[in-house]
């Protein structure tokens, strides 16, 4: 009996000691919240952020801006522009999610964006994909544009671009959901 008590005693002080440190050792992979966050984004994007759209921040003649009533996991701001134009009205919604003097350090955090947006599966019924644009310190800019899988109604315009930038001695790094108007090789309307 003394002996099966002893060995119990033994037991649980061996588990009270070695169980903290298994599950510090045992790092989880953490699931973020962002992909979440942006399917939000994209299933609003047909109505130009009507339904996330907050408050009024600025307002000129051709754009205004408001805040985005969507906390974005990781995002210092978000800010949903409003542009209008003779062809139209279009949209942008942008998100700064590092500012660092750190080139490593911003080129990891574009990395991580990049892996965790494309393919991107959304509700609406198609993903988000789109090449890796890698970063170099020397060329001061990256940015991979990511586009519907498939065309649907409403999101033929849809990208999602994940940048970095080199502005005033600081690397940042963006989200950016837009309107894409034309290709880059695409000749836009010329008038006579």
């Amino acid at each position: 009996m003394q002996r099966t008590v002893f060995a119990l005693l033994l037991f649980v002080i061996c588990s009270c000691i070695t169980l903290p440190l298994l599950s510090q050792s045992l790092k989880l992979p953490s699931i973020s919240p962002l992909p979440g966050d942006v399917k939000k984004l994209v299933a609003d994007y047909p109505n130009r952020f009507a339904n996330v759209r907050g408050e009024e921040i600025e307002k000129n003649p051709q754009t205004t801006d408001y805040t985005c009533s969507i906390k974005i996991s990781g995002a210092d701001r978000s800010v949903i522009t409003l542009y209008s134009s003779a062809s139209g009205a279009s949209c942008g919604w942008e998100a700064e999610m590092l500012v660092t003097e750190n080139f490593e350090e911003a080129k990891r955090k574009y990395q991580s964006l990049y892996n965790q947006l494309n393919n991107l599966s959304t509700d609406e019924g198609f993903h988000l994909k789109g090449t890796y644009d890698e970063p170099m310190e020397e060329k001061k800019f990256a940015g991979s544009v990511l586009s519907p899988d498939k065309t649907l109604n409403g999101y033929t315009k849809l990208r999602l671009e994940i940048s970095l930038q080199y502005e005033l001695l600081e690397w940042k790094v963006k989200l950016l959901l837009y309107d894409r108007e034309r290709e880059d090789n695409e000749r836009g309307k010329t008038v006579e």
